[in-house]
């Protein structure tokens, strides 16, 4: 390590230090209720960590020392890839604590692009489930990638999202049951810098005349999706 004329070796400056736990933050994992994952149609929940900086480095490392606190506080990527597990039933509305913590992540991400990973389990069925992920949605302008997993119908009930905007989304992979032609272009027709869809469907799901901003798509996979029948295929 370099040293100076008395021979201490050198501070590494903050710079550096940011370049370096900008690493530790390639995401943010907020979890509300482990999955059923006995339901063939649920995901298997991700296991949370022992390890909190695992799960939400850049809270974490805000907490460890002024010096670190005042790197996180001042870099917004830290706050802006998050990935979120959810499970509603009939009564469950999201906790106080994870809606508090959503909305501190949103705030000092700063209006940097963000990263969203959102997987439902269940349906919301209560505006009071609704409210703490209209956080999400107020950040629209700023979605730069959009993970979903889960009930279409769902997501739908987050927002009206055919009167949203998206300028700088560009990545958008949907893999939702309840899906009907035409929905995912409908929600998402406010993003004119969208190049990639990756979208389960069932064959004829989708008409080339129906895509929008077609001529800017570098990138569109359609999954077939396991419930299509032998004449699904041949339609």
């Amino acid at each position: 390590m370099s040293s100076n004329d008395s021979g201490f070796p050198l501070e590494i400056p903050n710079e550096l230090y940011g370049l370096i736990l900008d690493f530790v933050c390639d995401e943010n994992f907020l979890q509300e209720h482990p999955w059923l994952d006995h339901h063939p149609d649920n995901e298997p929940f991700t296991e949370v960590s022992s390890s909190p900086l695992r799960d939400l480095p850049a809270l974490v490392i805000s907490a460890v020392c002024t010096r670190w606190r005042s790197i996180a506080l001042s870099s917004p990527a830290f706050w802006s890839k998050l990935r979120l597990e959810l499970l509603f039933t009939d009564a469950s509305t999201m906790s106080k604590g994870l809606a508090s913590t959503l909305e501190l992540y949103l705030q000092r991400s700063n209006h940097c692009p963000l990263y969203i990973d959102l997987n439902i389990t269940g349906k919301l069925r209560n505006d009071s489930a609704v409210i703490p992920l209209a956080s999400l949605t107020r950040c629209a302008q700023f979605w730069k990638s959009f993970r979903y997993r889960g009930d279409f119908r769902s997501l739908i009930h987050l927002q009206n999202f055919s009167q949203l905007h998206f300028p700088i989304l560009e990545n958008l992979d949907v893999r939702a049951t309840g899906m009907v032609a035409g929905d995912l272009f409908t929600c998402f027709q406010n993003a004119p810098s969208l190049c990639a869809i990756t979208a389960t469907a069932k064959p004829g799901f989708f008409e080339a005349a129906e895509l929008p901003l077609r001529h800017r798509l570098t990138s569109l996979d359609l999954i077939i999706s396991s419930r299509c029948t032998r004449a699904d295929l041949y339609e």
